[in-house]
């Protein structure tokens, strides 16, 4: 139950009111009677949840005349609203259910369950709805049910909630070149849960479920990240990422040299990762600060003062990488946290990573290791983008 409770007062300090809860799907109708003790209730579902789990939710909200609406795939949210008035609570199971689920209660009013077939909370706690209707802010869920044994993805799930050591990394860093005040605690809390759970079973999954829930609400308080941005692209995904951006720290923290009067070319960067990434420029151009002739030189003089520190933080990072991601790194990389910056940054610049890497630096407005190479001129300026004839 601790894991439950520190979730539950998480969100609550993010100013969200949902509650986790570990149960099974069939006792969805006896969650739902804590929020609404009866009434009329409507349950939503797509093909993500198969027939034998949307019979067992519908059957236990036998006492609420639940009115069924399955979503098919590329189909709009209109004929939700078709649902009778006397609907009070919504109840979803499935992956893209559990967003209609609270678009509807959002335009509708009364209480929502969900029941997520991931161990993710990108359905589950996002703050805008799906297509057609982008942009829209939805409200949060009143309950999350946690059923181990309907939840598929763990390891998945695993490495994305681990990339929150990584997020935490670029608060960090971030810290020591802008002077903000971060606290980052909650994004490592996220990711040590996720590297202590076992996703081949039901329980490990559910905590997974509440890891990723605990990291959805700690990043609603932080800019965002350009790892994230990355592993959305970069081939092998959250784990990947995270094993090689951690090595890079390292690289960066143990070898990196600034150039000193270097000047980025930030207008011809921004076009590129537009054009890699499918993001608008002017998001991206947001993210640059842009540093006076003064500030350039701070940042080299503060690199010097704390590299030694942000070298073994990254160590660090690099020991809990190898966890999640346990394959042996590129040839040259060193292994595990030993060698990780001595050596390996030719190596490292040589990867198939290191354009995301590269890339990444756009996509946050965090001073994190990938912004300082870009300002240090230890990312090459790129070739300028031309539209296609």
């Amino acid at each position: 139950m601790f894991i439950e409770e520190e979730v539950s007062a998480a969100l609550r300090r993010g100013g969200l009111r949902t509650r986790p809860v570990r149960a099974k799907c069939s006792a969805a109708g006896e969650v739902l009677r804590a929020l609404l003790p009866y009434g009329r209730a409507a349950l939503i579902a797509d093909e993500s949840a198969d027939a034998a789990l949307t019979e067992s939710v519908r059957a236990s909200l036998r006492a609420y005349r639940p009115a069924c609406v399955l979503l098919g795939e590329g189909e709009d949210l209109t004929a939700l609203f078709a649902l009778p008035d006397d609907v009070r609570a919504v109840v979803a199971v499935g992956g893209r259910a559990l967003r209609a689920a609270r678009f509807f209660r959002t335009l509708r009013g009364g209480f929502c369950l969900l029941l997520p077939v991931r161990p993710a909370a990108k359905e589950v706690l996002s703050p805008v709805a799906p297509a057609p209707w982008d942009g829209y802010p939805l409200d949060e869920p009143d309950a999350v049910l946690a059923d181990g044994e309907i939840l598929r993805g763990g390891e998945q799930a695993r490495a994305d909630v681990a990339l929150c050591a990584l997020c935490a990394e670029e608060l960090e860093v971030d810290g020591c070149f802008s002077d903000a005040s971060h606290d980052a605690r909650g994004l490592r809390r996220a990711a040590m849960l996720a590297a202590e759970s076992d996703p081949a079973s039901p329980a490990g999954r559910e905590d997974l479920l509440f890891a990723a829930l605990l990291a959805e609400a700690e990043k609603r308080a932080f800019p965002a990240f350009g790892c994230e941005a990355a592993a959305r692209h970069a081939p092998g995904g959250s784990g990947a990422v995270l094993a090689y951006f951690a090595r890079r720290y390292a690289a960066l923290f143990a070898e990196g040299r600034p150039r000193p009067f270097f000047v980025p070319d930030y207008a011809a960067r921004v076009a590129r990762a537009a054009a890699r990434l499918d993001m608008p420029a002017s998001a991206l151009f947001s993210n640059v600060r842009v540093p006076t002739g003064e500030q350039s030189f701070d940042l080299g003089v503060r690199f010097a003062e704390v590299r030694s520190r942000l070298y073994t933080s990254a160590r660090l990072l690099v020991r809990f990488a190898d966890r999640i991601c346990p394959a042996p790194p590129p040839q040259g990389t060193g292994e595990g946290a030993r060698g990780a910056g001595e050596g390996a940054w030719e190596s490292l610049r040589a990867h198939p990573l290191a354009e995301w890497y590269d890339l990444s630096a756009e996509c946050s407005p965090l001073y994190a290791a990938p912004a300082l190479e870009r300002e240090f001129g230890l990312l090459e300026n790129p070739a300028p983008v031309r539209p296609a004839p």
